[in-house]
């Protein structure tokens, strides 16, 4: 029997080093995956305490930017994508009422943020249920503009454009500031990537229809062709039109 081999998993198993020392947990170790791939793996990407608190914002339409792992220093947190304007109106009024619990990320632009500081002394069904409370709060609504391209973009991106001179480029903007707040480094970061030239959509660089573009590019399936939007998959699209069909039976956000 291999002692030391068979000691070794049980500490791993347990979170400890040999030296006592707690290690990182290295499930839920992800930089970026899209929306799409985290709802159809979401045992792979989200912790189980806040797996039913997204299933639940993901009915809403309202998807999730980014969620605690387990080496967040026992805080846990989910972190919103855009939110319709009655649900901004929802999250302002609930972080007057529960500032512990609706929080602004400043780190990620001020994102939309539901969270618990200390999860240290809590069973994960606690955790869960906490979640679920605060992601009840919010209405359904419809897909946000971070899931599709307008008609304009679309064909944008299909080279139809001008390029033109960028209003707001700066030849100088001079070093990085220090000792500042972090929207004022946002800012000067912003400033830092801006462009000499932007694409401007052009009509008249237009060879053929909005529908003969979709057509030849095989996004049909992913198109409202009624509204022009181009959605990020057809999931989105389908979404979209699920939340079309509740709002006119008067049944969104019940």
């Amino acid at each position: 029997m291999d002692i030391d081999n068979n000691l070794d998993q049980l500490l791993v198993s347990a979170g400890l080093s040999f030296n006592g020392e707690k290690k990182l947990d290295t499930k839920y170790q992800y930089s970026y995956v899209p929306m799409i791939e985290v709802i159809k793996n979401i045992d792979e990407y989200i912790i189980p305490e806040l797996q039913e608190a997204c299933k639940l914002l993901w009915e809403k339409n309202i998807f999730t930017f980014m969620c605690s792992n387990r080496n967040d220093g026992g805080a846990a947190y989910i972190v919103l994508e855009s939110l319709s304007t009655e649900n901004i109106e929802i999250f302002e009024k609930s972080k007057t009422q529960y500032p512990e619990h609706f929080t602004l990320d400043s780190w990620r632009h001020n994102r939309f943020r539901l969270e618990i500081s200390d999860t240290t002394k809590m069973t994960e069904n606690k955790i869960s249920s906490i979640f679920l409370k605060l992601a009840n709060n919010f209405v359904a609504q419809d897909i946000q503009d971070d899931f599709y391209l307008t008609k304009e973009d679309y064909l944008l991106s299909c080279g139809c454009y001008d390029e033109v001179p960028n209003p707001n480029y700066v030849e100088d903007i001079g070093p990085m500031p220090t000792g500042t707040s972090l929207e004022e480094l946002d800012k000067w970061l912003a400033k830092n990537i801006e462009p000499k030239t932007i694409k401007v959509f052009s009509k008249s660089k237009m060879t053929k229809s909005f529908e003969e573009y979709v057509k030849e590019n095989g996004d049909e399936n992913r198109t409202d062709f009624e509204t022009g939007k181009v959605y990020e998959s057809p999931y989105f699209l389908k979404r979209h039109l699920e939340y079309i069909e509740l709002k006119n039976t008067d049944i969104v956000g019940v």
